[in-house]
């Protein structure tokens, strides 16, 4: 019982509480996805705002030896077929280290922007940054939102000019990073799927537009 309330209470803390919710739905054929369209790489970042001691984390892609890194810890919902497939894709992982030890990573795709089976093409000079996962015994240092913030450096050397990505409506944990990073909130989505076979996507409210950007 114990047990139980602990885990209620770390889903709620980090967010996770509605998406279990929403998992649930979806092991019956139904998905329902509020979601932010956001624009990341704001060049007025204030750095004074950013969380410090990451002097001793590096940051980087990773390669093949932290995929499988990865894969042992039993962290993602992925399996090492799906995520040969992402890297075959051309997409790639960044992340920190600590003393070697992966601490969080993300991905990023090149070809296109996607919310389930909505997609969008992305021009050339375009990236679309998601899955980030923190492991649990780094949660809440802040560093989700310094690797973002060094993802930003490295995607801009690389000529990335616009840098696009999603939240769940529920996943406070995730808006409150992008937040810190003076993200734009473009616009208020909403996915629907029903039985692997229908999806719809509405934009409910332009967001960019109402806020006057």
């Amino acid at each position: 019982m114990i047990r139980k309330l602990r885990n209620l209470i770390d889903r709620w803390r980090y967010g996770t509480l509605f998406e279990a919710l929403q998992y649930r739905l979806e092991s019956v054929g139904i998905v329902i996805a509020p979601y932010y369209w956001i624009q990341e790489g704001a060049e007025d970042i204030d750095l004074s705002q950013m969380p410090r001691g990451f002097e001793d984390y590096s940051f980087d892609f990773f390669g093949p030896d932290e995929i499988q890194q990865i894969l042992a810890s039993k962290t993602w919902n992925y399996t090492e077929d799906k995520l040969s497939a992402r890297l075959k894709k051309g997409e790639k992982c960044f992340g920190a280290k600590y003393r070697g030890e992966i601490v969080a990573f993300m991905w990023m795709d090149f070809d296109e922007w996607f919310i389930k089976k909505h997609r969008v093409k992305l021009n050339k000079n375009e990236a679309y940054l998601l899955d980030m996962y923190t492991m649990k015994p780094f949660r809440g240092k802040g560093i989700a939102p310094y690797l973002r913030y060094r993802s930003y450096q490295f995607l801009k050397a690389a000529g990335m000019e616009r840098l696009f990505s999603y939240s769940d409506f529920f996943n406070s944990p995730s808006i409150r990073f992008k937040k810190k990073l003076n993200a734009r909130f473009l616009k208020f989505g909403l996915y629907v799927e029903l039985f692997n076979r229908y999806h719809w996507n509405w934009i409910l409210k332009d967001l960019h537009h109402s806020n006057g950007r």
